[in-house]
């Protein structure tokens, strides 16, 4: 695939007059001053793994970066090795070259167009151009007519552990030369592997230091949290007997997870210069499940407290569900890959009358549930769709535990947990508060279920909201 580039001719100019944000390559939005004057525009040949390579650079986040000096010692180094008075570690973007390190150069970018990198980074050998001037691909480059006045080049591909290219380490002559021989050849990729291993490095460090600050700011959304958590607590002065044990269960349902997210993060500070990305991560998204466990219980508590003290807001609104479902149980999907959830929406109406914010707590509630109570790699089953022309059914299917028939009765209860639940974290005041926003609506929600064989809750809701769709009326009619 090739590509017609900008005009190489305003080479000079735009190292001062192109504006992009620092770090930004890929935006299409540029300002340019070109001088077209003495040279057209020249095409060039894309990687067939452009779109891939592009993304794998941006994932290194070291364009724009400042200079760092192991990167200068090897350009330095190779500039000595091959007694060439430039030497550059070049970066392959969108539509430019970019030098992280050079010896003898000042500019720092130029035009992708006139970069004779862009030829080494499609193919895994050295290109050494022996004298610039009677390559048919070069003579006429304005870097070869003018100033910097290439005659000779050698430049080996930057090759990420991914296999894409990234760039090249490259040495550059003024003068030709006829000879560049194998071993010069194995010197020059020796040296790349050493720039591709400090990338490696530094991206790892990079990673690392990203896990350390989500940490922290876990840690502070959790306190925050646990605060708001033991203040609707403390605002409880009553308490029945059933209330008493709520909040003892709620006391050991806090430990667990402070526990488990604790232990990751002590154990990701203790190792931080030693541990693996890949360990890190398990340890962040174990903390993130804890975390979701914390706030679905304080999210459970606080909204009880306002339904009992009916300080919720029922604020219907005409929307589209569809959405609303997919951006609640995403997260879901991201921290439980060990759940096969699937999801059938596609006969959902586009226009329902709902409060969404009340509705997300009801499917999030649903879901989590359903997740709660199956197996490893059950299948858990979402299903949206219009019954009986005026009403609209959200289903939520799991192979869990499963409920016995003569405790389906009280299952919505406060503080009511069926007796297959045993042994499963969980508050008993969901349901029940689910329940209570689906009655809100004028809807209602039904149970069916065995032990052992799994449920299938089913929320059933008006299309319409009977003040909403008066008032639509009267503004027809109007």
């Amino acid at each position: 695939m090739a590509i017609a580039g900008l005009g190489s001719g305003f080479f000079m100019l735009i190292v001062s007059f192109m504006l992009r944000p620092v770090g930004q390559d890929t935006g299409w939005l540029n300002i340019e001053f070109v001088d077209m004057t003495n040279f057209g525009p020249r095409s060039y040949t894309l990687p067939h793994d452009e779109v891939g390579r592009l993304a794998e650079l941006e994932r290194y986040r070291i364009l724009d970066t400042p200079e760092e000096h192991v990167f200068n010692q090897i350009t330095q180094l190779t500039s000595r090795v091959f007694d060439a008075p430039i030497a550059l570690i070049s970066l392959i973007a969108a539509r430019r070259q970019w030098f992280k390190a050079k010896v003898g150069l000042t500019v720092c970018e130029t035009p992708r167009d006139v970069a004779f990198c862009t030829y080494t980074i499609l193919g895994e050998e050295v290109l050494v151009v022996p004298d610039a001037t009677l390559d048919p691909r070069f003579c006429d480059n304005p870097l070869v007519t003018g100033p910097p006045d290439i005659r000779f080049y050698a430049g080996t591909p930057l090759i990420a552990p991914s296999g894409h290219k990234l760039g090249t380490l490259c040495v550059i002559d003024t003068k030709p030369r006829k000879q560049f021989d194998s071993k010069d050849e194995r010197t020059l990729r020796d040296l790349s592997a050493l720039v591709i291993d400090q990338f490696d490095l530094r991206r790892a460090g990079g990673e690392r230091r990203d896990q350390e600050a989500l940490l922290i700011k876990q840690n502070e959304e959790l306190e925050s949290q646990r605060a708001e958590l033991q203040l609707a607590l403390d605002q409880e002065k009553e308490l029945t007997s059933l209330q008493r044990q709520f909040v003892s269960m709620v006391t050991h349902e806090l430990r667990t997870p402070l526990a488990v997210i604790d232990g990751n993060a002590h154990r990701i500070l203790r190792l931080s210069d030693h541990v693996t990305s890949d360990k890190a991560r398990n340890a962040v998204t174990t903390i993130r499940r804890s975390v979701g466990r914390l706030v679905e219980l304080m999210e459970s508590v606080l909204s009880a407290s306002r339904l009992e003290a009916g300080a919720v807001k029922f604020d219907p609104e005409l929307c589209d569900p569809a959405p609303v479902i997919v951006e609640t149980i995403g997260s879901y999907i991201e921290l439980h890959p060990d759940r096969e959830i699937a999801v059938d929406i596609e006969r959902l109406p586009k226009d329902v009358t709902m409060d969404v914010k009340l509705m997300r707590q009801v499917f999030s509630n649903l879901i989590a549930n359903a997740i709660k109570y199956s197996p490893e790699g059950g299948k858990i089953t979402v299903r949206g769709e219009v019954d009986a022309g005026d009403t609209v059914v959200f289903s939520f299917a799991d192979e869990g535990v499963g409920i016995p028939k003569d405790e389906l009765s009280q299952l919505f209860q406060r503080f009511f947990r069926a007796t297959t639940s045993a042994g499963i974290a969980g508050s008993g005041i969901g349901l029940h508060m689910v329940k209570s926003m689906v009655e809100m609506h004028g809807g209602d929600i039904t149970v069916t279920s065995e032990a052992g064989q799994g449920s299938v809750f089913s929320v059933r809701l008006p299309l319409r909201q009977p003040d909403l769709a008066s008032a639509e009326g009267a503004a027809v009619s109007a």
